[in-house]
């Protein structure tokens, strides 16, 4: 069962290296649109809202190996809720595994960091912050490509973090990016 589940997830990740071997550059940037859906309100009196924020991703993906490659990742979201501006600022870094198929790569990946959120006032707050998801680049290697991704967020609000998930609140999210990557040298 063990050997049959290792090969599954070498085929499903691509370590097994294409027929005709391609170049990989050893950064590719990205940046563009991003939504975030957040199930538990950011500010003062907005816990019990549901809020969709529109705002901004960039990141940058230094490539290790044909599957791993090293993930540092900034995104802005703004929006009114109840007529308080609500502003959320996140930087994350993790790992993104890689599935490269010919002009597109799959990947999925998993980033720690944290979120700087406040409504234009007094209130503000800084939270950890866990994102697991994955998403499609389609194009050429060695051209702008689109990026799509998706990502499910948690924000460890009121009290809970990372080392400690069970006490506090937590506010769960989905993100939706949308943008233009390219290849930086290689």
């Amino acid at each position: 069962m063990r050997i049959r589940a290792l090969v599954c997830g070498l085929i499903l990740f691509g370590a097994v290296p294409p027929a005709k071997a391609q170049e990989l550059p050893p950064l590719e940037v990205s940046g563009g649109y991003s939504l975030l859906r957040v199930w538990r309100g950011l500010g003062v009196g907005l816990a019990d809202t549901e809020q969709t924020l529109h705002g901004w991703y960039a990141d940058a993906a230094a490539t290790q190996t044909a599957v791993l490659s090293l993930v540092a990742q900034a995104a802005g979201n703004y929006g009114t809720f109840r007529r308080v501006n609500v502003r959320a600022h996140e930087f994350a870094a993790g790992a993104r595994l890689n599935r490269r198929m010919g002009g597109r790569v799959m990947f999925g990946q998993a980033l720690i960091g944290v979120v700087h959120h406040r409504p234009y006032g007094t209130e503000r707050a800084t939270n950890a912050t866990f994102h697991a998801g994955g998403g499609l680049r389609l194009g050429a290697a060695d051209t702008i490509d689109l990026l799509v991704g998706a990502d499910y967020e948690i924000i460890f609000t009121g009290g809970s973090h990372l080392l400690e998930p069970e006490g506090g609140d937590r506010t769960h999210g989905f993100r939706l990016t949308v943008g233009a990557a390219f290849p930086i040298g290689g």
